[in-house]
């Protein structure tokens, strides 16, 4: 999902509130892309704070000379740019139709996402993927199976004011943006593939203190989440908060004796330190359906073939990693 693709980068670039990421990866014929490079830089405290309304840039200046230096020693000139989440409004909404016509249809999005979000739009760029419904779309309560789901669209608005902040950086640290988009969803986009057409399937992304919750129903993405967590906040409570939400969003019945738990792959920066997912393993059950149960599973699993033996990887590195396949035009 992205705001900006023309082509595929070589070179990605991650920006966190806490530092930035810059990688290289190497491409192979009909093989996974192998990191090349990686350089991870430390930024002051205050320099950047992602926020949907306001500057997210304090010294444009000053962050540039740090991504210059950063991405001095990969010597490409065009990059993948991952942004905060938070720089920007998300949403993921259901749809029974849609015009054909795409000024018409972009017309319905942006009226759909202000009323659900309540959320006024006024100088946003709106970028959006469409989604067809899974082959069973579930239908919300009230509704009857007349009004059936046929496609869920993943939206983004991010204010032209803060998305030029951005193009600025990059210009004055001498490099070309040829995809822009958000770190949480490259990085769920890229990993969720290796589901494939699974039942369900839910992933949450924590980045500093954000973290973003996907729901898949056969693949396809129908649910989400944004939360912000307190420094020693209870994420777990909130994930599980997150499945109860979906649940009441996306209501669904017993699911048969004898099925497979769902999976909720975690990506988290504080699985660094831990090498593995907190909660890997637990098997949850949100809302007290005795055969609906949820197991936590590490989300970079099925993808650390990438990565050089003994490196390893941040939440920087994988969400610039990500950026760099992210290959879909909004």
């Amino acid at each position: 999902m992205n705001l900006l693709h023309t082509h595929r980068a070589d070179t990605g670039i991650c920006l966190r509130p806490d530092g930035l990421t810059v990688l290289r990866v190497k491409r192979r014929w009909r093989q996974p892309a192998m990191v090349q490079a990686l350089i991870e830089r430390p930024i002051r405290s205050g320099l950047l704070c992602p926020s949907s309304t306001e500057a997210n840039i304090q010294n444009v200046d000053e962050l540039a000379r740090e991504v210059a230096a950063a991405a001095a020693s990969m010597r490409a000139r065009t990059v993948a740019l991952s942004l905060p989440d938070g720089c920007a409004s998300i949403a993921i909404l259901p749809f029974e139709s849609l015009p054909k016509g795409e000024r018409e249809r972009e017309t319905v999005i942006r009226w759909r996402f202000q009323h659900d979000r309540h959320w006024t739009l006024t100088d946003e760029q709106l970028a959006y993927r469409i989604f067809p419904a899974p082959d069973r779309p579930p239908s919300p309560e009230g509704v009857s199976s007349g009004g059936a789901v046929t496609s869920y669209i993943l939206v983004t608005a991010v204010k032209k004011s803060i998305l030029e902040q951005y193009r600025r950086l990059c210009e004055q640290a001498g490099l070309l943006p040829v995809s822009i988009g958000f770190s949480s969803l490259h990085a769920i986009d890229v990993c969720r593939r290796s589901c494939g057409q699974a039942l369900e399937s839910f992933w949450a992304c924590q980045i500093s203190d954000r973290v973003t919750f996907v729901a898949c129903r056969g693949g396809v993405p129908v649910f989400l989440r944004g939360i912000r967590v307190e420094e020693n906040g209870d994420v777990r409570a909130e994930l599980l908060s997150s499945l109860q939400s979906f649940d009441d969003d996306c209501p669904h019945g017993d699911r048969p004796a004898g099925s497979a738990p769902a999976g909720l792959y975690i990506m988290s920066d504080r699985m660094e330190a831990q090498q593995g997912c907190l909660w890997e393993g637990d098997v949850w059950n949100p809302v007290g359906l005795p055969h609906w149960q949820v197991e936590v599973r590490d989300g970079w699993s099925q993808h650390r073939q990438t990565w050089p033996s003994g490196t390893v990887a941040s939440i920087g590195g994988w969400c610039a990693l990500a950026s760099t396949e992210a290959g879909e035009r909004a």
